[in-house]
Protein backbone atom coordinates (compact mmCIF):
# COMPACT_ATOMS: atom_id res chain seq x y z
CA UNK A 1 0.00 0.00 0.00
CA UNK A 2 1.08 3.52 -1.02
CA UNK A 3 0.98 6.11 1.66
CA UNK A 4 -1.42 8.36 -0.54
CA UNK A 5 -3.78 5.57 -1.33
CA UNK A 6 -3.20 5.41 3.01
CA UNK A 7 -4.12 9.35 2.85
CA UNK A 8 -6.97 9.01 0.34
CA UNK A 9 -8.44 6.48 2.32
CA UNK A 10 -8.56 8.55 5.35
CA UNK A 11 -10.00 11.83 2.97
CA UNK A 12 -12.53 9.35 1.91
CA UNK A 13 -13.85 9.06 5.67
CA UNK A 14 -13.91 12.74 6.64
CA UNK A 15 -15.82 13.30 3.51
CA UNK A 16 -12.83 15.06 1.48
CA UNK A 17 -12.26 14.26 -2.43
CA UNK A 18 -9.13 11.97 -2.64
CA UNK A 19 -6.05 13.66 -3.84
CA UNK A 20 -5.75 13.89 -7.79
CA UNK A 21 -3.36 11.39 -9.08
CA UNK A 22 0.04 13.25 -9.57
CA UNK A 23 -0.17 15.66 -6.52
CA UNK A 24 2.28 15.72 -4.48
CA UNK A 25 1.91 16.72 -0.61
CA UNK A 26 4.85 19.44 -1.01
CA UNK A 27 2.49 20.92 -3.38
CA UNK A 28 -0.70 21.60 -1.34
CA UNK A 29 -1.19 23.80 1.69
CA UNK A 30 1.01 22.72 4.72
CA UNK A 31 -2.34 22.81 6.57
CA UNK A 32 -4.26 21.18 3.71
CA UNK A 33 -5.89 17.83 5.40
CA UNK A 34 -3.82 15.70 3.63
CA UNK A 35 -1.07 17.30 4.95
CA UNK A 36 -2.30 16.40 8.95
CA UNK A 37 -3.09 12.85 7.55
CA UNK A 38 0.27 11.78 6.83
CA UNK A 39 1.38 13.36 10.08
CA UNK A 40 -0.88 11.41 11.51
CA UNK A 41 -0.29 7.92 9.78
CA UNK A 42 3.47 8.72 10.65
CA UNK A 43 2.36 9.10 14.41
CA UNK A 44 0.31 6.02 14.15
CA UNK A 45 2.59 3.80 12.15
CA UNK A 46 5.39 4.83 14.57
CA UNK A 47 3.14 3.98 17.72
CA UNK A 48 2.36 0.50 16.81
CA UNK A 49 5.77 -0.20 15.39
CA UNK A 50 6.89 0.43 18.75
CA UNK A 51 5.20 -2.73 19.98
CA UNK A 52 8.03 -5.10 17.51
CA UNK A 53 6.57 -6.80 15.02
CA UNK A 54 8.23 -9.66 12.77
CA UNK A 55 9.17 -7.86 10.12
CA UNK A 56 10.52 -4.49 12.20
CA UNK A 57 12.79 -6.32 14.67
CA UNK A 58 15.80 -7.70 14.36
CA UNK A 59 19.39 -8.63 16.49
CA UNK A 60 21.85 -6.00 15.51
CA UNK A 61 25.75 -5.63 16.55
CA UNK A 62 27.06 -2.15 16.92
CA UNK A 63 30.38 -1.30 16.33
CA UNK A 64 32.23 1.79 17.86
CA UNK A 65 33.68 4.30 16.12
CA UNK A 66 37.15 3.94 15.66
CA UNK A 67 38.48 7.29 16.34
CA UNK A 68 35.38 8.70 19.15
CA UNK A 69 34.68 4.85 20.80
CA UNK A 70 31.03 6.17 20.07
CA UNK A 71 28.15 4.17 18.72
CA UNK A 72 25.99 6.27 16.37
CA UNK A 73 22.92 4.68 15.30
CA UNK A 74 20.13 5.50 12.64
CA UNK A 75 17.22 7.73 13.44
CA UNK A 76 14.86 5.38 12.61
CA UNK A 77 15.39 3.68 16.18
CA UNK A 78 12.20 3.35 18.01
CA UNK A 79 13.46 0.50 20.51
CA UNK A 80 16.67 -1.02 20.99
CA UNK A 81 17.31 -3.26 24.31
CA UNK A 82 20.47 -5.50 25.28
CA UNK A 83 21.12 -8.70 26.99
CA UNK A 84 25.01 -7.33 27.82
CA UNK A 85 24.75 -4.20 29.70
CA UNK A 86 21.91 -1.53 30.22
CA UNK A 87 22.06 0.77 27.03
CA UNK A 88 19.84 3.84 25.92
CA UNK A 89 18.96 5.93 23.01
CA UNK A 90 19.95 9.64 23.77
CA UNK A 91 19.17 10.92 20.38
CA UNK A 92 21.42 8.96 17.59
CA UNK A 93 24.11 7.98 20.26
CA UNK A 94 23.91 5.44 22.17
CA UNK A 95 24.84 5.58 26.02
CA UNK A 96 26.33 2.81 28.55
CA UNK A 97 24.10 3.68 31.74
CA UNK A 98 25.99 1.37 33.66
CA UNK A 99 29.37 3.18 33.46
CA UNK A 100 27.48 6.72 32.21
CA UNK A 101 29.42 6.97 29.49
CA UNK A 102 29.09 7.27 25.40
CA UNK A 103 32.70 5.80 24.92
CA UNK A 104 32.62 1.95 23.78
CA UNK A 105 35.91 -0.29 23.48
CA UNK A 106 34.00 -3.00 21.77
CA UNK A 107 30.96 -3.80 19.53
CA UNK A 108 27.19 -3.88 21.22
CA UNK A 109 24.48 -6.82 20.43
CA UNK A 110 21.18 -5.77 20.32
CA UNK A 111 17.66 -6.47 19.44
CA UNK A 112 16.35 -3.19 17.69
CA UNK A 113 12.67 -2.65 16.66
CA UNK A 114 12.89 0.09 13.66
CA UNK A 115 10.03 2.64 12.31
CA UNK A 116 10.04 1.53 8.44
CA UNK A 117 8.83 3.68 5.56
CA UNK A 118 5.00 3.77 4.97
CA UNK A 119 6.39 1.63 1.84
CA UNK A 120 7.96 -1.07 2.99
CA UNK A 121 5.29 -2.39 5.57
CA UNK A 122 3.38 -4.98 5.20
CA UNK A 123 -0.28 -4.65 3.70
CA UNK A 124 -1.74 -6.31 6.95
CA UNK A 125 0.13 -3.99 9.00
CA UNK A 126 -0.68 -0.68 6.45
CA UNK A 127 -3.82 -1.52 6.07
CA UNK A 128 -4.25 -1.67 10.16
CA UNK A 129 -2.38 1.79 10.56
CA UNK A 130 -4.54 3.27 7.44
CA UNK A 131 -8.00 2.51 9.31
CA UNK A 132 -6.64 3.24 12.68
CA UNK A 133 -5.75 7.04 10.75
CA UNK A 134 -8.94 7.46 9.60
CA UNK A 135 -10.63 6.96 13.00
CA UNK A 136 -8.28 9.66 14.69
CA UNK A 137 -8.57 11.71 11.85
CA UNK A 138 -11.99 11.60 11.56
CA UNK A 139 -12.61 12.07 15.08
CA UNK A 140 -10.23 15.52 14.79
CA UNK A 141 -12.19 16.62 11.39
CA UNK A 142 -15.81 15.33 11.70
CA UNK A 143 -16.17 13.28 14.37
CA UNK A 144 -19.33 10.87 13.46
CA UNK A 145 -20.17 8.16 15.22
CA UNK A 146 -21.43 6.21 12.88
CA UNK A 147 -18.61 6.41 10.79
CA UNK A 148 -16.48 5.41 14.07
CA UNK A 149 -18.45 3.30 14.29
CA UNK A 150 -17.75 1.31 10.87
CA UNK A 151 -14.12 2.13 11.51
CA UNK A 152 -13.89 0.51 14.89
CA UNK A 153 -15.23 -3.00 13.09
CA UNK A 154 -12.44 -2.11 10.54
CA UNK A 155 -9.86 -1.60 13.10
CA UNK A 156 -10.93 -4.91 14.78
CA UNK A 157 -11.06 -6.81 11.20
CA UNK A 158 -7.62 -5.63 9.99
CA UNK A 159 -5.73 -5.73 13.56
CA UNK A 160 -6.93 -9.92 13.61
CA UNK A 161 -5.65 -10.06 9.98
CA UNK A 162 -2.11 -8.35 11.23
CA UNK A 163 -2.06 -10.54 14.67
CA UNK A 164 -2.33 -13.79 12.10
CA UNK A 165 0.05 -12.60 10.07
CA UNK A 166 2.40 -12.33 12.87
CA UNK A 167 1.94 -15.48 14.12
CA UNK A 168 3.06 -17.24 10.84
CA UNK A 169 5.88 -15.44 11.14
CA UNK A 170 7.29 -15.98 14.79
CA UNK A 171 7.83 -19.05 15.99
CA UNK A 172 5.66 -19.75 18.90
CA UNK A 173 6.16 -22.95 20.82
CA UNK A 174 3.49 -24.13 23.22
CA UNK A 175 5.36 -27.06 24.74
CA UNK A 176 8.97 -24.71 25.34
CA UNK A 177 9.54 -21.36 27.37
CA UNK A 178 6.05 -21.20 28.50
CA UNK A 179 6.22 -21.12 32.57
CA UNK A 180 2.98 -23.73 32.96
CA UNK A 181 3.41 -25.91 30.07
CA UNK A 182 6.99 -26.19 30.74
CA UNK A 183 5.98 -28.07 34.14
CA UNK A 184 5.28 -30.83 32.07
CA UNK A 185 8.88 -31.42 30.86
CA UNK A 186 10.31 -29.29 34.12
CA UNK A 187 8.01 -30.59 36.74
CA UNK A 188 9.91 -28.73 39.37
CA UNK A 189 9.50 -25.43 37.65
CA UNK A 190 12.78 -24.27 37.81
CA UNK A 191 13.68 -22.21 34.43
Amino acid sequence: MLKTDAINLCLRYIGEAPLPEGTTLESLDPQHEANIISQIIDETAAKISLQGWWFNTETWEFQPDSTTGKIQLSDNILYLKSDTGNYLLRGTTLYNADDKTYNFTSPVAATVVWNLKFEELPTSFAFYTAYTAAQESQMLFSSDSTINTDLAKRISEAFIRLQREHLRYSSHNLIEGQRIISRTSNPVGVI
